[in-house]
């Protein structure tokens, strides 16, 4: 019981004390980002599971600028190309960056 209590001690030690930035730095050349139509894309083996996690990153994104991939590529999506789901993004007007 003594090792528990040593070792709770310490833990709550180690927590007492705050984290803070002492110094930060921020680019004066960057300028804000405001993205209008986001193409939302789980990469995920289910497509159960794939089609929750878009939704649910849409519902907080919000859907009025915000699209699932599933709801016009249904199963393609994991095995499609980086180039080619790039050309789908610009052919269907969403954001790049």
């Amino acid at each position: 019981m003594g090792i528990y209590y040593r070792g709770s001690l310490f833990l709550t030690s180690c927590t007492l004390n705050s984290t803070f930035l002492r110094q930060t730095w921020t680019n004066p050349e960057a300028k804000p980002i405001a993205f209008k139509k986001i193409f939302v894309v789980a990469v995920v083996p289910e497509e159960s599971l794939r089609r929750s996690a878009e939704d649910a990153i849409v519902s907080k994104l919000g859907s009025f600028r915000s699209t699932p991939s599933y709801s016009f590529v249904p199963r393609e999506i994991p095995a499609m190309t980086t180039e080619k789901v790039k050309d789908l993004v610009k052919e269907r007007g969403f954001d790049e960056s």
